[in-house]
């Protein structure tokens, strides 16, 4: 399991997403979007205490 805290900015996770198992906790004024092809996730976020990601490698762009 990866980890990611982040207090806010932009993050762009690229990844396969192969078992399309995505949990966000504790966000607030957060907007998620996932391509159709589920292999990049664009995360806009003001505040966003955590991100797991199970089983997936992150690539930070």
């Amino acid at each position: 399991m990866n980890r990611i805290g982040t207090k806010g900015g932009n993050m762009i996770l690229t990844s396969l997403l192969s078992n399309k198992n995505l949990r966000i906790l504790n966000m607030s004024a957060c907007n998620i979007k996932i391509d159709s092809n589920i292999s990049e996730a664009l995360i806009k976020c003001s505040v966003l205490e955590e991100l797991y990601l199970t089983n997936n490698p992150i690539g930070e762009a």
